[in-house]
């Protein structure tokens, strides 16, 4: 499912830049737990591409699934993401919902070390009307897939 969520992102990025690029697999960082219980998860994952241009700042692509309650939410495409090279700082966007309430997300932070940290910002309608929350996001690169 997930190759079939980033297929898109491929043609879009090739399509914005007519120059050869080179995709790098960044790995998948994961919090998702699953109630022996009510069998319910919670947490997300991000998976990460970078893609390789001359700089020593590299754009990035991926997927964001923010779970609550149902274990098969689908993943939403990230976009706008940056990566600096040489430090590790990491940003990037996402959309986490349509109209009617437009939901967005937000991410600031670094990947260093095969862990991800920073602060995932999430804003619901207008950011001027206080929807907003912001999560910590500590995690370490799983395993190949």
């Amino acid at each position: 499912m997930r190759i079939n969520a980033f297929i898109p992102l491929i043609f879009a990025a090739l399509a914005f830049n007519a120059q050869a690029v080179e995709f790098e697999y960044l790995g998948l960082y994961s919090d998702i737990r699953q109630s022996s219980q009510s069998q319910d998860c919670g947490g997300f994952d991000i998976e990460l591409w970078a893609i390789r241009g001359k700089s020593a700042r590299s754009n990035i692509t991926g997927l964001l699934r923010l779970v609550d309650g149902n274990c098969d939410k689908s993943p939403r495409p990230i976009f706008n993401g940056h990566l600096d090279l040489r430090t590790g700082d990491l940003t990037f966007d996402v959309p986490m919902a349509e109209a009617p309430v437009l939901s967005v997300g937000a991410f600031k932070g670094a990947l260093k070390d095969g862990s991800l940290m920073g602060t995932l910002t999430l804003t619901n309608g207008e950011p001027l009307q206080g929807n907003t929350q912001e999560m910590s996001v500590k995690v370490n690169r799983k395993q190949d897939r």
